[in-house]
């Protein structure tokens, strides 16, 4: 009894090297660059870890500028005052007219 159509035997595979040629000629360049990818790819990581650290470096460097700028006046206040006390009758005395040590 013959079947119809194509028996199958070994020279159904004969497409095999070829489309394993096709398959290896299309994935060389890939692979080639996989390197090139894998870098980028562990830069881009690097830069999202960056990212993400920033933001409490800049809030932490922001809370420095701010206690910073707050001593300043109490360090102005206490500059002022200990002056004050070093002249006689008072810085403030001496400013105002008709006052002694004023004009």
């Amino acid at each position: 009894m013959r079947r119809c159509g194509r028996s199958r035997g070994w020279r159904d595979f004969d497409f095999v090297p070829f489309t394993l040629h096709f398959q290896r000629s299309a994935l060389t360049p890939l692979l080639a660059d996989w390197d090139t990818y894998e870098g980028l790819a562990a830069r881009i990581e690097e830069a999202d870890a960056e990212q993400a650290a920033l933001r409490y470096f800049m809030a932490a460097r922001t809370a420095v500028l701010h206690e910073a700028e707050r001593a300043e006046p109490e360090r102005s206040l206490t500059r002022l005052e200990s002056e004050e006390e070093g002249c006689p009758g008072g810085a403030g005395a001496a400013a105002r007219p008709g006052t002694p040590g004023g004009t």
